[in-house]
């Protein structure tokens, strides 16, 4: 529903409202995040540490490993329609999209959906719930991670010389035009109030993105 929208109507929401709402939506998600992991660590508390075994650890490694391979496979068999776009898939894009495979609060619901299900037998639906709780926790302690250096390892951190220099130079030239800026505000008598030392302070700190990409 948000997609046509910020597409269509960028500025629908501008500047204080568009704020509030990002913030009340990043809320919201925060909050049913909190609400649905409470219930299953309730859950997995009550109905699954109980006979939890090394066969069930077992278990939940090998889906790991299934789960990761059919992603690389589908991924790959996609490639040759997802390359007719206008950012075809590079080798090391593939592994970052394979490596990105996280299960959160989604996989949850719906592991909660079937454990509760009055059509499933309980045996199943807590299996399922183990299971499913079982990989949303190894990606997270595995995946999220090591997220940093896998894509350090597959040259996401680096840029190419020429998109670092031209960095570098647009760089200086939003520093230049801020101090430019600020040297012409206290110049006029709108602003002679104005805090131009912290100005001042806020415009240094605005960094270069590439800076450690080299």
């Amino acid at each position: 529903q948000g997609v046509y929208p910020s597409y269509n109507y960028p500025s629908l929401f501008p500047g204080k409202e568009g704020s509030m709402l990002n913030n009340t939506w990043h809320f919201l998600v925060h909050f049913a995040n909190t609400i649905i992991f409470a219930l299953v660590g309730i859950i997995i508390v009550r109905d699954v540490l109980v006979d939890f075994t090394w066969i069930d650890l077992g278990y939940i490694i090998f889906l790991y490993a299934t789960l990761v391979v059919a992603r690389a496979g589908m991924i790959f068999i996609l490639m040759p329609l997802l390359n007719r776009f206008s950012f075809p898939l590079r080798v090391n894009d593939v592994g970052l999209l394979v490596h990105g495979g996280l299960r959160g609060a989604v996989a949850m619901t719906l592991a909660l959906i079937v454990a509760r299900d009055d059509k499933i037998s309980r045996e199943i639906g807590i299996n399922f719930l183990e299971l499913t709780t079982g990989i949303v926790i190894i990606t997270t302690v595995v995946n999220a991670s090591t997220s940093s250096w896998v894509m350090e390892k597959l040259g996401h951190k680096s840029k190419e010389m020429n998109r670092i220099i031209q960095m570098d130079i647009g760089h200086k030239y939003v520093l230049n035009e801020a101090d430019r800026a600020v040297r012409q505000a206290k110049t006029t008598t709108f602003f002679r109030n104005a805090n131009f030392n912290m100005i001042s302070a806020l415009t240094r700190e605005i960094h270069n993105p590439y800076r450690d990409m080299r």
